[in-house]
């Protein structure tokens, strides 16, 4: 089982209007560098999203429409982020590994 781990701090959310292929799109990167660490992507409610992939510049993870509130809030309010992927299982992830004491309020 290999895992592709990618940091990232800061993003940029593209909301597509009449895109067949998703409805939006989260571009991962590195502070002070334009490279691409990493994409998030939401399709379509009612049908599952296409496998998450490998790219040549990291992880691609997919998630229903649905999710995307829940995702933005983790970016808005977790540090530091991540995006995973299993490449045998392809199950991916975004989040932080960081432990957070039960109760804490963020800042």
């Amino acid at each position: 089982m290999a895992i592709i781990k990618k940091p990232f701090d800061s993003y940029s959310i593209v909301h597509s209007s009449n895109n067949s292929q998703y409805e939006a799109d989260i571009a991962c990167f590195i502070t002070g560098t334009v490279d691409l660490i990493g994409r998030i992507l939401f399709f379509k409610d009612g049908t599952p999203p296409p496998p998450n992939v490998l790219l040549a510049y990291g992880p691609e993870i997919h998630f229903p429409l649905s999710r995307f509130p829940e995702v933005v809030d983790t970016l808005r309010q977790e540090k530091p982020l991540y995006l995973w992927l299993d490449t045998d299982s392809l199950v991916g992830a975004v989040g932080t590994t960081d432990k957070e004491p039960a109760g804490e309020e963020e800042g």
